[in-house]
């Protein structure tokens, strides 16, 4: 399981946690729930059921992709350097 926590600009998402395939995101109000397009594209807009924080789809995805990225690599570094390799 990987873990951590990311604040995002416009959004002020907070938490993100990644299990296997399933990143599960948190608003800063502490919601995990959002109204989303059913079918979301970059331009649609999310937002927070609870206080009502917005951001484009497009904008989120790529700021989740970057978040995990770098908290994989991390991960596998750390990983890397417990099985004796530098």
């Amino acid at each position: 399981m990987l873990g951590g926590l990311f604040l995002f600009s416009k959004f002020r998402l907070i938490g993100i946690k990644m299990t296997g395939q399933t990143v599960n995101i948190l608003c800063s109000c502490g919601s995990d729930k959002f109204e989303i397009p059913r079918n979301p594209k970059a331009s649609d807009v999310i937002i927070c059921a609870r206080c009502g924080a917005q951001e484009k789809y497009g904008i989120l995805q790529k700021e989740i992709a970057s978040k995990v990225k770098k908290k994989v690599e991390a991960d596998f570094r750390k990983m890397l350097r417990k099985a004796g390799f530098k």
